[in-house]
């Protein structure tokens, strides 16, 4: 399940940016958006992720 592979990079670096992301998991900024989607999808209220402005995902 690459969405949790998306969390763990984000809880490992926190302010890692999508493209960052992308390179150390080695697919398009387009998939770890389809990620992130799927993933606040699977956490509901729990949490979610989110692009800062000028900045890399958070939780």
């Amino acid at each position: 399940m690459r969405w949790r592979e998306l969390l763990e990079c984000v809880e490992a670096e926190p302010g890692i940016t999508p493209d960052a992301i992308a390179a150390r998991m080695g697919v398009s900024t387009r998939s770890i958006r389809s990620f992130a989607r799927e993933a606040n999808e699977r956490l509901g209220r729990a949490a979610s992720l989110a692009k800062r402005r000028g900045g890399g995902d958070t939780s």
